[in-house]
């Protein structure tokens, strides 16, 4: 039970342990703009999760991510003039 909820607890902080492979990609994102500590723009940001490991069947990851910054600007994300992202 309690490692249930430890495994919870991280999901919604953003992190479990060292990968990505047990994270929705929201998580991930924000792990991984976290890790870098600095704005990157929505294709670096694909491309570094995808080296990552995370692991997708969308045919346009790039998209994918950007959606899912866009949906959770103001939020979670924010982005600075040269439309580079960083974690809120």
């Amino acid at each position: 039970m309690n490692a249930a909820i430890l495994h919870i607890g991280n999901l919604l902080d953003g992190g479990f342990g060292e990968g990505y492979t047990d994270l929705s990609l929201r998580a991930a994102i924000r792990k991984f703009l976290k890790e870098k500590g600095k704005p990157l723009p929505a294709p670096e940001i694909a491309r570094g999760l995808l080296e990552a490991g995370v692991e997708t069947k969308s045919e346009n990851f790039v998209n994918l991510v950007g959606v899912m910054l866009r949906q959770n600007e103001g939020q979670q994300f924010k982005r600075d003039s040269e439309n580079r992202w960083s974690v809120i």
